[in-house]
């Protein structure tokens, strides 16, 4: 059996503005094992986002409990939360969140960067990246080139959040590389 690699155990969030509570998920359960590709579907205003930044720890439960790789993250405080994110969880956000400034190939080494890799392996890695994506030739432009195709380097999960339906190319291409990567993706 495979083992739970993200999973929320009977999540609830509640966002408060003053005596208005806003439910926005009530005791929402999933486990995503190793290897698989999963889809959160439904209409807008249903919960999918606010599940992805649970499950992605950008954000805490009212209640229950997200595991990441087995972890609970619930507790952690938000240098805790960080680190995992750096070093587990890779994220594709429906706005592009590269750094226009640099090329395509200083944003994709900007996480291992941040990871303290060394500058010669960080550049190794990037460009060996963007080669086997096809991208190679684009190392040098500028980020929006290079944006509908980037997701972190080597993480072991990958949350994306598409405003893309089934049959888009977009989905399709980033769902054809990640078939061999553990992956949650939501699509609207």
């Amino acid at each position: 059996m495979a083992r739970s690699i993200l999973e929320a155990v009977n999540a609830s969030k509640i966002y408060r503005a003053g005596a208005i509570e806003t439910r926005a998920l009530d005791g929402v359960s999933i486990a995503i094992e190793t290897g698989e590709f999963s889809t959160l579907c439904g209409p807008s205003g249903s919960g999918k986002t606010t599940l992805l930044n649970l499950l992605g720890t950008l954000d805490r439960p009212t209640s229950g409990q997200i595991l990441v790789d087995g972890e609970d993250t619930t507790e952690m405080g938000e240098a805790a939360r960080a680190e995992l994110r750096l070093r587990k969880l890779g994220f594709v956000f429906q706005s592009y969140n590269l750094v226009p400034v640099l090329s395509a190939l200083e944003n994709v080494e900007f996480v291992l960067l941040l990871q303290r890799v060394p500058r010669a392996e960080r550049r190794e890695r990037a460009m060996r990246f963007l080669d086997e994506l096809g991208l190679g030739e684009l190392a040098e432009k500028r980020a929006q080139e290079l944006a509908l195709r980037l997701r972190s380097l080597d993480e072991p999960f990958l949350l994306q959040d598409f405003d893309h339906g089934p049959g888009s190319r977009a989905r399709e291409g980033v769902a054809a590389e990640q078939s061999d990567a553990r992956t949650a993706q939501v699509t609207r």
